[in-house]
């Protein structure tokens, strides 16, 4: 999770793009699903944004690194996603 888009090619290894600058924090997870089946697996990570005048309209910037075997270096991840906040 950051507060800047970006796009940094080859980071933080080749073929993997990094769409998150201004890195705030790291939110280790575990997915579920079938294991070995390719796009099964879901996960749900709850944010929570407190009710404040300050945070409206403002972004931030989620991305997900999978640790994935069947990966060339052994991780993929996800496209980059903006969470803008409305009040």
């Amino acid at each position: 999770m950051g507060t800047a888009e970006a796009a940094f090619p080859d980071t933080p290894v080749p073929g993997m793009t990094s769409y998150v600058s201004g890195l705030l924090s790291f939110l280790p997870f575990t997915k579920l699903g079938a294991p070995g089946v390719a796009g099964a697996g879901t996960v749900d990570i709850p944010i929570p944004i407190p009710i404040l005048a300050v945070l409206a309209n403002a972004s931030l910037y989620l991305q997900a690194a999978l640790l994935d075997p069947a990966a060339p270096f052994l991780v993929t991840a996800s496209n980059g996603l903006e969470l803008r906040v409305g009040i």
